[in-house]
């Protein structure tokens, strides 16, 4: 089977209506800006929508018996097992091909609290510099 080329250029023929809507939605853009940010929000969405469906695996964690083999590679983690927790959570959604992991800083008295989701895993971390609040982060998204 031939591998599929990736495309060069796209025409899209847009009808009145198409371009009412464009212009309804993005009132201050014109029609093709309008169009790519449409098509870019799509993207976003089906992106998110995604992420939410990803089914991680601890490795101490038995799947149902009634549940179907799925075809795909499941992710397994274990927070005993993750050294590097930045790096095992970056590997694992370009695996997934999902978006990167994101962090959100948050300044406390003992220094920083981090919040870092990524493939519907979410953990909280402080320490007493960002770097560490963010290993922190990483090692807790890892648990259960």
């Amino acid at each position: 089977m031939p591998t599929p080329q990736p495309i060069s250029s796209l025409t899209i023929h847009l009808t009145p209506e198409h371009l009412g809507f464009l212009a309804y939605l993005y009132p201050k853009e014109d029609p093709e800006d309008a169009l790519i940010k449409l098509l870019d929000s799509a993207r976003t969405r089906a992106i998110r929508r995604a992420e939410q469906q990803v089914r991680v695996l601890h490795l101490d964690q038995e799947q149902a018996e009634d549940q179907e083999e799925d075809p795909e590679e499941s992710v397994s983690l274990s927070a005993d097992v993750v050294e590097n927790p930045i790096g095992a959570l970056q590997e694992l959604c370009q695996r997934q091909q999902i978006s990167m992991p994101r962090y959100e800083f948050e300044v406390i008295p003992e220094g920083f609290r981090c919040l870092v989701l990524a493939m519907g895993l979410r953990g909280v971390g402080e320490g007493r510099s960002k770097k560490q609040a963010k290993v922190m982060a990483g090692h807790c998204s890892f648990k259960k």
